[in-house]
């Protein structure tokens, strides 16, 4: 049985040194994955918006940056997101963005990634909740391009690549993607 900690993003009330302490806390005791959760902001409710599940004010770190900045100190434990809501996100950039991290930290990534639910949040990032469905699935084709050919060819309805490598993205072997 493996043990995974969702890291907590009140953490930053120390600072950085605070939430290293914690990172390597957490992989002193023997855990042995450290998850990061994803909302790149959250809405108040409004005449026109829904209150989100979590209270707008609660401190959300950014996933792929707190991970980063762990796995610098960190050696041993696994480093993933619970959920990256990835129709928020341009696949290409997280592509690249997570082979970095995997190759940086020795191999040490699990990517969770999941659709999404806070319609103010898609807004205020530019992208239509109506479509996250169809765009998390291009998505994730066309990463799992990225992560594993030589040339990366994809003409999708939302996406395109012509001709395009990622030359860090050789990952698919090690790298676990977690649909949820």
């Amino acid at each position: 049985m493996k043990l995974a900690v969702e890291f907590p993003s009140v953490s930053y009330r120390e600072g950085g040194a605070g939430v290293i302490r914690l990172a390597e806390g957490i992989e002193d005791i023997g855990y042995d994955q450290l998850d990061m959760f994803d909302h790149v902001i959250m809405g108040y409710p409004t005449e026109h918006q829904s209150a989100p599940r979590y209270p707008p004010e609660m401190p959300v770190l950014e996933a792929l940056m707190t991970l980063s900045f762990v796995a610098s100190a960190t050696s041993k434990i696994g480093l993933g997101t619970e959920v990256l809501v990835l129709p928020q996100r341009q696949p290409v950039l997280v592509a690249k963005q997570i082979s970095t991290l995997d190759t940086l930290s020795g191999g040490r990534v699990r990517l969770g990634i999941g659709a999404g639910w806070q319609e103010s949040e898609f807004e205020a990032l530019g992208e239509d909740l109506s479509t996250r469905g169809n765009r998390m699935d291009e998505c994730i084709e066309l990463m799992r391009a990225y992560f594993s050919d030589s040339k990366v060819e994809f003409d999708g309805s939302f996406y395109r690549s012509n001709a395009m490598v990622n030359e860090l993205g050789k990952v698919h072997d090690r790298l676990r993607l977690i649909v949820g």
